[in-house]
């Protein structure tokens, strides 16, 4: 049943997800943006000091190629501006200026002084007249190279690097991550608060009726007066008038439907004992022709003492197993009710399975028996559940007896055995199948796939209401043209598990 906690969860978690998702798409949006904006604004930064300090440097260098200004002099102004530069800005790393030649005349570290350069990006500088800016890692830190030639027009005197540190943009990204976080968390914080207000103002009138709702199926009786409701003028109003009228309509149908089961329930089970009439008598006719001869010799009187004794113990042997036989047909005949006791499943097979023995050996069908050890006690009405098991093992002897084939080893059988909760109880046949097309009918009421007078339609519809009255199912497990499999599934009570009552010897 699904509850108004229920509901009021999902309501919850669905608007919640919503909400998050939007507030996690804002808040990336914006710190994606912010931290680009940082990003370009460093980049631009350091271009622009890169290209004004080729400027200088090119000045300098043309003063020198004209003879204003001799070698050293350029040389000493150069150091002095990069340490300069380099002492206005900690975020520049590493200042180099180099001439046509890719021969280092100023760099921050002297010992780089006069060295020549060999990679290639250094040629490119020389060759063209566009800026390169490479992002790029060092120790862990993310770096910044802004590459620009010293050249006016096609005049070239060399180039300038600049390493520019960015740690201080992750320093600022981690710091407006953390304010975004913080902003997004409050803004979930109060969204949940107004979800759960608002859950509970729409969800209050569907609990209220589910609580109602409760409070009638609790003891699982339809029966049970369905208690009055505040009036309401809205949907859930119409919602409560709507299952009154369906619970006054339920309670005559159920009541038309107990009625209809228990005839159907009684009927069936005098079909199954009509079959079974006939191998019942047979099974007494054997004793009882015994009990007539014994008798017999006994009133002529001519016996002696040791053959008198012998023959009052065959008739007392042959009466009590009249006896059992009639008192099994007899508890087997009687009007069901739903009685629940805990017996032994494996007892029921037993004693199913020897209500047929008779039937099926003088039609040539064999019956084999495979009930697992340990089988636990279970709550079932015995009575019942050994109707199914009759009506299934009927069924299997009508399928191998259509096929014809009871004469060359038609076999019946039945196995039982435990998985987790349950108990499976399957019957099998090496009959004829049941065709694809009615293995839904099978289970219909007066559905019947035996030839006119021979079967009332009833048996499996009635033994599945019987599977579902005990909380467990009955289908058809397989079929092919090789036989039927029918399995019945019971739920074992959590107070029977781990009890075993039968072992099979």
């Amino acid at each position: 049943m699904i509850t108004a906690g229920g509901i009021r969860a999902k309501f919850v978690l669905l608007a919640f997800f919503c909400v998050f998702c939007t507030v996690a798409s804002i808040s990336y949006k914006v710190f994606d943006r912010e931290r680009n904006l940082l990003e370009k604004n460093t980049e631009q930064q350091a271009l622009l000091l890169a290209k004004s300090s080729a400027i200088l440097f090119i000045n300098a260098l043309v003063y020198e190629e004209i003879g204003i200004a001799d070698n050293d002099d350029i040389t000493e102004f150069l150091d002095f501006y990069v340490s300069d530069v380099m002492a206005m800005d900690s975020r520049i790393k590493s200042f180099m200026v180099f001439d046509r030649e890719l021969r280092v005349v100023s760099h921050d570290d002297l010992k780089y002084y006069g060295t020549q350069l060999k990679a290639s990006k250094y040629r490119q500088v020389l060759s063209s007249s566009e800026d390169r800016v490479e992002r790029f890692s060092r120790d862990g830190w993310p770096m910044l190279e802004v590459l620009v030639p010293l050249a006016i027009e096609s005049k070239n005197w060399g180039g300038c690097r600049i390493i520019f540190s960015l740690s201080e943009i992750e320093a600022a990204s981690r710091d407006l991550l953390n304010k975004i976080l913080a902003a997004a968390a409050v803004a979930l914080l109060m969204s949940l608060i107004i979800i759960g207000f608002a859950a509970e103002y729409f969800i209050r009138p569907i609990k209220r009726l589910s609580d109602r709702m409760e409070q009638m199926t609790s003891v699982g009786d339809v029966s049970t007066p369905m208690p009055d409701l505040p009036a309401r003028n809205d949907e859930i109003g119409q919602l409560q008038q709507s299952f009154s009228w369906m619970v006054a309509r339920l309670q005559k149908e159920e009541q038309r439907r107990r009625q209809t089961l228990e005839k159907l329930l009684h009927t069936e089970k005098m079909a199954s004992v009509g079959q079974l009439t006939a191998s019942i008598a047979h099974e007494i006719n054997n004793p009882l022709g015994g009990v007539i001869l014994c008798f017999n010799n006994l009133v002529d009187g001519k016996l002696d003492e040791k053959s008198r004794q012998q023959h009052i113990e065959v008739i007392q042997q042959s009466l009590d197993r009249m006896r059992d036989t009639m008192r099994g047909l007899l508890d087997y005949s009687r009007q069901p009710e739903l009685t629940l006791q805990r017996v032994s499943i494996a007892e029921v097979i037993v004693k199913s399975t020897a209500l047929l023995e008779t039937m099926l050996r003088r039609r040539g069908i064999g019956l084999e028996v495979n009930l697992e050890e340990g089988l636990p006690l279970m709550s079932i009405d015995s009575l019942k559940i050994q109707q199914v098991i009759v009506n299934l093992l009927l069924n299997g002897a009508h399928a191998i007896e259509r096929r014809q084939q009871a004469c060359e080893g038609g076999v019946l059988r039945i196995e039982a055995r435990q998985t987790n909760d349950s108990v499976l109880l399957s019957v099998s046949d090496n009959g004829h199948g049941v065709p694809g097309e009615l293995q839904e009918k099978i289970f219909e009421l007066f559905f019947s796939t035996m030839q006119q007078g021979k079967g009332t339609g009833l048996g499996l519809a009635v033994s599945r209401s019987i599977a579902e009255q005990h909380g467990g199912r009955l289908w058809l497990s397989e079929s092919s043209a090789d036989g039927s499999t029918f399995t019945l599934s019971l739920h074992i009570e959590d107070e029977a598990d781990g009890e075993q009552a039968y072992t099979p010897g």
